[in-house]
């Protein structure tokens, strides 16, 4: 009796003692979720396989409808959160993004404890990835063949309303370049140089690259070191790195103000045009895109598919008094006027890798002004005083280079003109005695004949490879 009585109250203290450790579990708060980034999964990697084939592409339903696609830039596991990058995104359809808006409880999610089925073999893992306020991974929620019905019913939304064959199409691109690239890396000289025709062949972005972004399903990525605009301020709204459909930016410039102090912005007023360029001539193909906003301004841009992604290598932009023009080899000109005797063209290009090179610029004015602004060494600004001069027959070319963004150097070449605007400049006209050179001098400033300035534009063109 007393051994059945000892049994009873073991059992009735094992019990209490379960319920009051029960009792104790903590309960998790709930967390501040991110604003901008709705929910994560890692789609397209095989379960097993080849490690090339077990590459996941992350991809992020934003809060805003759009989705990000993200890829390591290298193969190694170890390194795959380290190297991510973004390199494409996507726009959800208001029902697509309502649809998983509305499944997707990520508070019920992060407290949700999912089941597995843990015993069977050569099975699948689901990850569903909430983010903080920081944008950083919060929790990963999922399992290995995971059995909770109401995580795969998220999961099965997700994967149903993001554009998966599109997401698919540019992860095996991405990967097939990767694994390119680093399986040349093993290469010989010798054995590059052989795959040198087969490489360049092998690196034309596919029909369906550019055929997805004129369809908004796949943006270019945005670096900045190439926007030339100056009315079309797409670096104001354009973040560095960011990945963006044409209409995602023809949107974003609705926020600039269309004219100092204007409560009004830029709104496009014409279907966008699409044009394939070969940029450098070397038989790869680039997309040149362009707009039209308020029925005056254009946008213009240059996109290129590098390392598995869209990039856009070249943005400006044009008014009625400033033309631009992208040449079929990745030319780009500018030109316009401040006047009858004003005018200001520009001349830049885009290479075969993608690369910006400014040339060269001048502006010309065929009647000069007394105290008109002239550039000394080091950028400064002066005035050239030119009274007793007969300011009415001579002109003035002030071309300039640039090493970087804005960074210039300048160089003056004067003509003398008859009544008729015609160039009669004759050697003597470059004596050191003729008084516009000597008041150039006075200033510190050289003066250059015009095969002087030949020789110069001709060593930049060389320099970065000027097409033409």
């Amino acid at each position: 009796m007393k051994q059945k009585l000892l049994i009873i109250m073991l059992v009735i203290s094992i019990m209490l003692g379960c319920a009051s450790c029960e009792a104790a579990q903590p309960i998790l708060p709930d967390p501040e979720f991110s604003d901008k980034y709705l929910v994560g999964i890692d789609v397209g990697g095989a379960s097993w396989g080849l490690i090339y084939d077990c590459i996941d592409a992350r991809v992020i339903v934003c809060t805003d409808g759009d989705v990000l696609m993200f890829m390591p830039t290298d193969s190694h596991e170890r390194s795959y959160e380290q190297t991510l990058k973004q390199i494409a995104a996507f726009k959800l359809t208001e029902e697509q993004y309502t649809a998983i808006n509305e499944k997707l409880d990520r508070k019920k999610l992060y407290h949700m404890q999912i089941n597995s089925e843990s015993d069977v073999l050569d099975g699948y893992s689901e990850y569903l990835l909430l983010y903080d306020k920081d944008e950083k991974i919060l929790k990963r929620c999922g399992a290995y063949m995971p059995t909770t019905e109401s995580f795969r019913e998220m999961v099965r939304t997700v994967i149903d309303n993001i554009p998966l064959e599109e997401i698919l199409e540019v992860r095996d691109r991405y990967v097939d370049e990767l694994r390119e690239k680093e399986e040349a890396e093993w290469k010989t000289p010798e054995e590059r140089e052989g795959d040198s025709e087969t490489d360049k062949e092998g690196t034309e972005p596919a029909d369906t690259v550019f055929e997805s972004f004129k369809q908004g399903k796949v943006g270019a990525k945005y670096a900045g070191t190439a926007d030339r605009t100056t009315v079309l301020y797409t670096k104001e709204v354009l973040e560095e790195g960011g990945v963006y459909t044409w209409e995602q930016i023809s949107k974003a410039l609705g926020s600039v103000e269309y004219g100092p102090g204007s409560s009004a912005s830029f709104t496009q007023t014409d279907d966008e045009s699409y044009r394939e360029i070969d940029c450098g001539n070397d038989g790869v193909r680039e997309l040149c895109v362009e707009g039209v906003f308020n029925d005056e301004y254009g946008l213009h841009m240059i996109i290129k598919y590098l390392d598995g992604e869209l990039r856009i290598v070249y943005i400006g932009d044009s008014w009625n008094r400033s033309d631009l023009t992208i040449e079929d080899n990745g030319v780009i000109t500018g030109s316009g006027s401040a006047g009858a005797t004003v005018h200001v063209t520009d001349y830049a290009c885009v290479d075969e890798n993608g690369d910006y090179h400014f040339c060269y610029g001048v502006t010309q004015w065929l009647t000069l002004y007394d105290n008109m602004y002239v550039h000394t060494e080091g950028d400064e600004l002066t005035t050239l005083p030119l009274s007793g001069i007969d300011m009415f027959h001579l002109g003035l070319n002030e071309y300039w280079t640039e090493d970087e963004m804005n960074n210039r150097t300048y160089y003056y070449e004067y003509f003398v003109l008859d009544d008729d605007y015609n160039d009669i400049t004759t050697e003597a006209d470059y004596s050191d005695s003729f008084e516009l050179r000597k008041r150039f001098a006075d200033l510190g400033i050289k003066t250059y004949t015009s095969e002087e300035i030949k020789k110069l534009i001709e060593a930049k063109k060389e320099e970065i490879q000027f097409p033409g």
